[in-house]
């Protein structure tokens, strides 16, 4: 009996005292967990911190724009998420510091379940690296960046410069010579090159800017030029004179003067137009009777080499020195009056070198039954002189290379007035 009270009157003291522990547990549980969300919140207040460094804009350590949270893509893990990060963060290396950059299309990372307060500040160190050495890096990068666009700049000038074989050639339009009014002289250039032009070709050079140049006097023009690649022509030079008397020739003629005689020859070969391709295949009894139809001679072979070698008794109607590219002397067929501008004899006269072989009236001291076929034609290379002559042509069969112009005499020279 006495056992059994005191037993019983122990009961409620083990409650109470059990009933108090139970207490302390759960405010220990509710303390614990008031201290975890506190240090959650201060994790969250340095994390936003940490990450947001150096960075004025919108975005997270990982370059993912904030204002892409809530579009709709599919969910990425935490582990895909860091490894985006860490490459976008590498990418940054070669930008300009602070450089803000495009979120990667479709990371979403509130789908990806992954708080950027919460990130492992391991990771956010990868995003906030040190700015003086990011700094370094960036300098050393631009520089290898320079460097190694100088290098394949040069490269690639150098290929190109091998690949370019063409030296600069530069002709003046209208050519020198005789001229009966002023002219405005215009350099052309066969590729880009610098062109630089003087009126002594000594000193006092200008850089050609394309405007014509006004010639009215007695004038010499040097140029020169030369490209990106260092090829150059050499200096060239063209004379400009000029006689302003009344026309004493037919239209479409120049007056030639020559060994005490005067006499007028075409412009061009026949028919003599400019932009037309000369006619070829004609016998010299048709060449003949088509410079007879319209009042005028076939030119002998004397008052052809005069028009031709001008004044200075020229090898050539341009010079004395054989120019592959002046006249159409290394084609493969005729090319039309007057398109080489530089083939122009002093008097005035184009394409008698080249283009095509003509025939005159005077017979070849060889064999009086041929008749003389003066310069040369489209293909004939540096034999086609001014005092080059062909007489193995049948004067009555036509042939491909073979052409011709026709002469005038000159009308008297008008005497002033007064005098006998």
């Amino acid at each position: 009996m006495v056992n059994k009270k005191s037993s019983d009157s122990g009961k409620p003291a083990d409650d109470k005292k059990s009933g108090n522990e139970k207490k302390r547990s759960a405010l220990t549980i509710i303390l614990l967990i008031l201290l975890l969300i506190i240090i959650l919140l201060l994790l969250f207040y340095i994390g936003g911190k940490l990450l947001g460094k150096g960075s004025g804009s919108s975005q997270n350590g990982f370059g993912v724009d904030t204002l892409q949270i809530g579009v709709d893509t599919p969910a990425v893990d935490a582990a895909t998420l860091i490894d985006t990060a860490f490459v976008d963060t590498a990418k940054k290396i070669a930008l300009p510091a602070h450089t803000k950059r495009a979120a990667p299309v479709g990371v979403d990372t509130a789908l990806a379940g992954v708080d950027t307060a919460s990130v492992d500040t391991s990771s956010a160190g990868v995003a906030s690296a040190d700015t003086s050495a990011t700094d370094t890096a960036l300098v050393d990068t631009a520089l290898v960046d320079a460097a190694a666009l100088v290098v394949d700049s040069a490269l690639l000038r150098a290929a190109a410069c091998a690949r370019d074989t063409v030296v600069p050639w530069v002709y003046a339009d209208p050519s020198g010579g005789l001229h009966r009014q002023a002219v405005s002289v215009k350099l052309v250039a066969n590729k880009v090159c610098k062109v630089e032009w003087s009126y002594d070709g000594v000193k006092g050079w200008k850089v050609y800017d394309g405007k014509a140049i006004s010639v009215s006097t007695p004038t010499t023009i040097y140029y020169k030029a030369v490209d990106s690649c260092g090829k150059k022509m050499d200096v060239r030079s063209k004379r400009y004179e000029f006689d302003m008397a009344g026309a004493r020739c037919p239209s479409g003629m120049e007056l030639v003067k020559s060994g005490g005689r005067e006499f007028c020859v075409d412009v061009y070969q026949w028919p003599n137009k400019k932009g037309v391709v000369p006619q070829a295949f004609v016998s010299l009894y048709q060449a003949m009777d088509s410079c007879f139809s319209v009042r005028k001679r076939l030119c002998t072979s004397e008052e052809w080499t005069s028009a031709c070698a001008g004044p200075e008794k020229w090898k050539y109607t341009y010079g004395e020195n054989y120019e592959w590219n002046t006249c159409a002397t290394r084609d493969t067929t005729a090319q039309r009056s007057g398109s080489k501008p530089e083939c122009r004899g002093f008097y005035g006269v184009f394409d008698m070198s080249g283009n095509l072989a003509e025939w005159t009236s005077t017979s070849a001291p060889q064999d009086r039954s041929f008749n003389n076929v003066m310069g040369g034609f489209w293909a004939s290379g540096n034999q086609s002189r001014c005092a080059d002559a062909r007489y193995s042509y049948y004067p009555q069969n036509k042939h491909n290379p073979v052409g011709f112009r026709c002469c005038a005499d000159a009308s008297p020279e008008a005497r002033p007035k007064g005098s006998r």
